[in-house]
């Protein structure tokens, strides 16, 4: 996974300027490793672009949710990232507070709560989302809490005062365990619809969301399902097998029902 993820981290440098130091060493480090079967810290505290202190599990609400980890201050592609993910979060068809959460999270802890209310206030759309959206800030042991649990490791560079980093978007379970990793420039509503409820251990989502899951949650390179998939598989792949040979037989009775055609 981690190649990926260092690709997507030199589109930051890409509109830096030309003075950016980060040797490549340094640039090697940068990326998302993500530790198996990962959880949030649940616990740690941070402020809300609101002024409002709160931990990460009450930005959570008990729902799935919808994770970014971004630079409040960044002047490269941060915004666009939150944008592209808050943006497919509209379009999954589920309802921001009801059946999820939209939590973005700093890394950098001299960000202040009210740069977390300008990079929302200017790069996410009116609408549920953005009335819904959590943004955090917090100490540089909260937020290094968070970035360690899912494996985000960055760069500074000094002499531009910024940050090499990969961008994606985590998808949540409500006990904090990381389910899914999306890549931002290539997230869409119908990714973070199935992400969502997969991670919802069943809450929302229709039937026909969980067959999908199927193909969903199958890794062509290994042929394997993830661990979510598998655990829903175990729980209501009987009924799934029986939904499917009851569609078939039906299709079948169809066939040898239908009229011979005469002349």
């Amino acid at each position: 996974m981690k190649p990926l993820f260092v690709a997507l981290a030199f589109l930051f440098l890409a509109t830096a300027p030309a003075s950016a130091a980060l040797t490549p060493a340094e640039l090697g480090k940068v990326g998302i490793d993500m530790p198996k079967d990962a959880h949030l810290p649940l616990g740690e505290k941070f402020v809300a672009s609101t002024g409002t202190p709160m931990t990460l599990g009450e930005a959570l609400a008990g729902k799935p949710g919808l994770m970014v980890i971004a630079d409040f201050t960044c002047r490269t592609l941060c915004g666009t990232a939150i944008a592209m993910a808050a943006d497919a979060a509209a379009k999954s068809g589920l309802t921001p507070g009801k059946d999820f959460s939209f939590v973005v999270v700093g890394f950098d802890p001299r960000d202040r709560p009210s740069d977390a209310a300008a990079m929302k206030a200017e790069h996410i759309n009116d609408g549920p989302v953005k009335k819904n959206a959590v943004f955090l800030s917090g100490s540089a042991e909260a937020e290094a809490a968070v970035t360690n649990a899912v494996g985000f490791s960055y760069a500074y560079d000094k002499a531009d005062d910024m940050f090499a980093h990969p961008t994606a978007a985590f998808a949540v379970a409500p006990n904090g365990r990381v389910t899914q990793v999306l890549t931002s420039m290539s997230i869409t509503g119908d990714k973070v619809r199935l992400a969502l409820v997969e991670a919802s251990h069943d809450r929302i989502g229709t039937i026909a969301d969980h067959i999908r899951l199927l193909c969903y949650g199958l890794d062509p390179a290994s042929g394997v399902y993830n661990a979510g998939v598998l655990t829903w598989l175990r729980i209501g792949g009987g009924a799934i097998v029986t939904l499917l040979a009851l569609g078939i037989a039906g299709m079948a009775f169809a066939r040898r029902e239908r009229p011979r055609r005469t002349g």
